[in-house]
């Protein structure tokens, strides 16, 4: 646990509803990562409607204390106009609740070597996907060696949606065919508790 995580009660709580906090959690052995599928159950709780700034799930080959910055780094990249850098050797799938570059106030998108998570980004408006409602989201996120595919589901309201990256090489990024996974979180000069419930992971080895 890194930064301004804590386990409270039931739940992994990356940030509290707190100005300029960064997280990042990561378990502490390498996994295979050659294909998975991982599937986690986020809630993303704003105080007020100034939300800030969002989540990310990380695969990286850097150390398990690793973490990014705060606002719109995410706990994972670096800020913009801002030479801190971000999580080397990885690459990040972000949930993100501020427009700090004009990606909208629910955007996704892939991130990698710990570049700053604003843009480029999908809008999930049209999908009824709305990060900051404080309703649990399921995410899905498979491998299979070649495209990297995502499913976000609103556990309230059924509103989904899905993206894929194709042709990427995750050991490549990485450094092997093994990574440390996780999470990361920020808040900036807008807040938002940013808590994890549920994590399952599972390699999906060939024969």
């Amino acid at each position: 646990l890194n930064g301004s995580t804590q386990i409270v009660g039931d739940r992994l709580q990356l940030t509290p509803n707190s100005q300029e906090q960064r997280a990042s959690v990561f378990r502490s052995e390498k996994v295979n990562i050659e294909r998975f599928s991982s599937q986690f159950l986020m809630q993303i709780n704003p105080a007020n409607s100034n939300a800030g700034d969002g989540m990310t799930f990380v695969i990286h080959g850097a150390l398990p204390t690793a973490i990014g910055t705060s606002g719109a780094g995410l706990g994972y990249g670096s800020r913009p106009f801002d030479d801190t850098p971000g999580i080397p050797n990885s690459l990040a799938i972000k949930f993100d609740i501020a427009p700090n570059q004009g990606e909208g106030f629910s955007s996704t998108g892939q991130f990698l070597n710990g570049a700053t998570p604003t843009t480029p980004a999908i809008d999930l408006s049209r999908s009824g996907i709305t990060l900051a409602s404080g309703r649990p989201m399921l995410v899905t996120v498979t491998y299979d060696g070649a495209t990297l595919s995502v499913q976000i589901q609103d556990q309230i309201t059924g509103a989904f949606a899905s993206q894929s990256y194709p042709n990427i090489d995750i050991e490549s990024i990485v450094g092997g065919n093994t990574a440390y996974l996780g999470f990361t979180a920020a808040t900036g000069s807008a807040t938002a508790q940013h808590d994890v419930l549920r994590w399952v992971h599972t390699p999906l080895l060939l024969p």
